[in-house]
């Protein structure tokens, strides 16, 4: 009697063969994690404000917060969907990065999603979740220009 076959996601039975360690595995080589999660993302979107630079030790960290867009058609129709995303960035790098990024910009960020948890005031638990941006891979992709400023094409 064969082994039991996992579900992979869509509900499709995944055996031995059709697993991504197979297929990713040379033959005789110990095999990869079956699913080798990686906590990676990366958003493109305008900066919701100025960013604020701090200093905790000897590393400075940048906070910011960037509005991230997803634009789809439902039925003819065109629909907005407009996330706030806080992030984080460290070192000489994010001062680099602040000083020539502001409110406004279309920014490029990098990293990784962490979870963060706290009691508030009233002892409910609370929970929230930032990127950890690598300050290296920051870039400003389009300055923001106001209105006002713009001249007439």
């Amino acid at each position: 009697m064969s082994a039991p076959l996992e579900q992979q996601p869509g509900g499709f039975p995944m055996s031995e063969s059709n697993s991504p360690a197979a297929a990713s595995t040379p033959t005789g080589s110990k095999p990869n994690k079956p699913w080798n999660d990686r906590n990676q993302c990366r958003f493109t979107g305008r900066l919701g404000g100025d960013l604020k630079i701090n200093q905790t030790g000897k590393s400075p960290v940048v906070t910011g917060t960037i509005y991230v867009t997803n634009e789809y058609d439902s039925n003819g129709e065109r629909k907005k969907n407009e996330a706030r995303v806080g992030f984080v960035l460290y070192g000489a790098e994010a001062v680099a990065f602040a000083q020539k990024a502001g409110k406004g910009d279309r920014v490029e960020l990098e990293g990784r999603i962490r979870g963060n948890s706290w009691t508030d005031k009233t002892e409910q638990k609370r929970y929230s979740l930032e990127l950890i941006a690598n300050a290296t891979k920051a870039a400003v992709l389009v300055k923001f220009v106001p209105k006002e400023m713009r001249t007439a094409a």
